[in-house]
């Protein structure tokens, strides 16, 4: 199996974020946030602020990624994808408020090093042909990291609040990471 390049990059940076904890996926070697992976156990070291903050940035950088789209992008296609990750995000962001404000949780929406990193790799894409291919392998992963972290969350049955925006929002990313596969 050939990888492409750009993939590799990916897995590179993702193995390199897990390594020191900022990013380990419950087993799947994708993204959630603290050192789930490392217990072996789903959720197991995943506190609620990180979840939290995991779920926020991503959302964030989901509509960042997403603006860039229309003055970038000249396919139909992922300009009309990039404008649903900007109204689902910015839904889910509103809903997330509120679940967080419920569990008491403050939100943080700071991106990580990495998603300025992507922002930056997107704005200096130079082509629409190259802000195309970047933008959705970008999305791929992101979309990947983000129905990881939602699975923990979803199983986190002292979460209450936390947990029903996890479980209401997996299909909508399982959905958002199908059509990412689907872009040109």
């Amino acid at each position: 199996m050939k990888i492409k390049p750009g993939y590799l990059f990916a897995i590179a940076g993702a193995a390199a974020l897990s390594a020191c904890n900022t990013y380990a996926g419950a087993g799947t070697g994708v993204g959630v946030g603290t050192n789930a992976a490392v217990a072996g156990m789903p959720g197991v070291g995943v506190t609620q602020q990180a979840f939290v903050h995991m779920a926020a940035a991503n959302s964030a950088f989901e509509i960042q990624a997403a603006q860039l789209a229309t003055p970038m992008s000249t396919d139909p296609q992922v300009r009309a994808y990039a404008q649903k990750m900007i109204n689902d995000h910015t839904m889910a962001t509103q809903t997330l408020q509120r679940a967080a404000a419920e569990a008491r949780v403050p939100i943080d929406m700071t991106l990580t090093a990495e998603q300025q990193a992507s922002l930056s790799a997107l704005r200096s894409a130079g082509t629409a042909a190259n802000f195309n291919a970047l933008y959705k392998q970008q999305m791929m992963l992101s979309h990947e990291r983000a129905y990881a972290m939602l699975q923990v969350g979803a199983q986190m049955n002292q979460w209450q609040a936390l947990q029903g925006w996890a479980r209401a929002h997996l299909p909508i990313i399982q959905n958002h990471l199908m059509m990412a596969r689907q872009l040109p």
